[in-house]
């Protein structure tokens, strides 16, 4: 297993979280993508105060497919099982997780969410909650990946996979 530095802040389950989602809802918007790397580098240009501690701007993020990949696997198991972890259901973490999609980490972090109804509430409550925050403020992050899955009962998980390649 690779080594390196990585940090999984606690799940974030908002207010909402019986909110069921549609077919035009945020786990079926075409710009997620452009959305998501649009939004979480405008928070990093601007620097957050995270808890009490102020994080000075940080590099923008790329869009990658392998930690997309990676996101993507984790929130499908997470709708499957309908729960929030950071553990996966065959007992894998995130590192592990970026391993089998081909993602040779350095360094990656991890941010969930359940109960949201789009990117922008997902990230202003990331924002919000310090260990969230710091993940997002991370310097040597340099790469970003987001998906999300609803689940059988209409909830949507989502899953935000950072690193930077070893």
């Amino acid at each position: 297993m690779s080594m390196g530095r990585f940090l999984a802040a606690g799940t974030l389950l908002a207010a909402a979280h019986g909110a069921s989602l549609g077919a035009g809802e945020p786990c079926h918007d075409a710009a997620l993508t452009t959305r998501a790397l649009h939004r979480l580098n405008a928070l990093r240009a601007e620097g957050l105060t995270c808890g009490h501690v102020a994080q000075a701007p940080a590099p923008p993020l790329a869009w990658s497919a392998r930690l997309t990949d990676a996101a993507a696997a984790h929130a499908q198991d997470m709708a499957e099982r309908n729960q929030m972890a950071h553990t996966g259901r065959d007992g894998s973490r995130g590192g592990d997780r970026l391993l089998r999609a081909g993602y040779d980490w350095q360094v990656w972090a991890e941010n969930l969410g359940t109960g949201t109804r789009s990117v922008d509430e997902l990230m202003r409550l990331w924002a919000a909650s310090p260990g969230h925050c710091a993940n997002l403020m991370l310097n040597d992050l340099q790469q970003m990946g987001l998906a999300c899955a609803v689940g059988r009962n209409g909830r949507a998980f989502w899953s935000l996979t950072l690193g930077t390649l070893r």
